[in-house]
């Protein structure tokens, strides 16, 4: 899902504001920073709030970020806001696996992550 986003904000804004296509590199691969960074911090909270609350926490904050991402100036921008939607996105996935634990029995959690 990010690759296409960045793919399509790259497209955009090479023509616009001539950011190279190693800015661009730079600037996917660094989402993973703050993704790396928060990933054991977020879940430590969702186990602390729930995974109701903080997934919808993730959801909401990621969208403003995301949406935020459009209004980028410059290079240093972009970067900033990668690094803030890795840090919004952490967490995700393991408060999604747990969440889907309290709805299957664990019979079916392997098929069921599987399809997730």
């Amino acid at each position: 899902m990010w690759t296409a986003s960045i793919l399509v904000l790259r497209a955009d804004h090479e023509q616009r504001s001539g950011i190279t296509s190693q800015q661009y590199g730079l600037a996917a691969g660094i989402f993973f920073i703050g993704y790396f960074l928060f990933e054991v911090p977020s879940n430590l909270m969702l186990h602390k709030v729930g995974a109701r609350v903080w997934i919808a926490r993730i959801l909401l904050s990621w969208g403003l970020v995301a949406t935020l991402t459009g209004l980028v100036q410059s290079v240093h921008q972009l970067y900033i806001a990668r690094i803030l939607l890795g840090v919004t996105e952490a967490g995700y996935f393991p408060g999604i696996v747990l969440y889907l634990t309290y709805w299957f029995p664990q019979r079916h959690q392997a098929r069921t992550l599987g399809l997730f």
